[in-house]
């Protein structure tokens, strides 16, 4: 099923549930949903670092059907409890598994940039060059401060942030999931 399609399917989903029975955010989907194809074509290869136990493939397998999900952390306690078809477990900062793989989409949910600063900027320096030309890395945190930090490690590897139609996003919900998110698309 190719992105399009997968919009149109967006209205009719049933409600969706995570591990521990809560509702999964309809935000994440809809940001995935509101960026524009990948001009290298359909979105093959997904890279989702600080995948943790998210929920976040939920989201990724209904939007990309079809592409490999490959997710990395540093947590082995809680990527031990993700299915192992989605994650390859290695140290965010260093990517190994990445090195000789590029991805039409990154996905970066949720980093706790406050408790584990110079991690994540140092991976979010090695990311724009494991994006495919014209591909995407989509960044959602809670909070705004969050978000700019990352940003500027992102820009200064050579991604440009785009702007995601705010009438095509879903609400925020009451936890505040997804409350801040901003694409960046790699030079074509």
């Amino acid at each position: 099923m190719d992105h399009n399609r997968a919009r149109a399917r967006h209205q009719s989903l049933p409600l969706r549930l995570t591990a521990d029975g809560l509702p999964v955010t309809d935000r994440l989907q809809s940001a995935l949903l509101a960026l524009p194809p990948a001009v290298a074509g359909p979105v093959r290869r997904v890279l989702e670092v600080g995948c943790g136990a998210d929920v976040s493939v939920l989201a990724l397998r209904r939007v990309f059907p079809s592409a490999a999900l490959f997710g990395l952390d540093r947590d082995w306690r809680v990527v031990s409890r993700v299915p192992a078809a989605f994650t390859f477990v290695a140290d965010a900062a260093r990517l190994p598994l990445a090195q000789h793989i590029r991805f039409e989409l990154v996905l970066i949910r949720h980093p706790d940039v406050y408790r584990s600063r110079t991690g994540w900027l140092a991976a979010c320096a090695t990311l724009p060059a494991r994006v495919t030309p014209g591909g995407y890395v989509l960044v959602s945190c809670y909070e705004r401060a969050e978000l700019r930090q990352i940003e500027r490690a992102l820009t200064q590897g050579g991604v440009q942030g785009v702007a995601l139609p705010a009438q095509r996003l879903a609400p925020v919900d009451f936890a505040g999931r997804d409350r801040y998110i901003q694409a960046f698309r790699a030079a074509r």
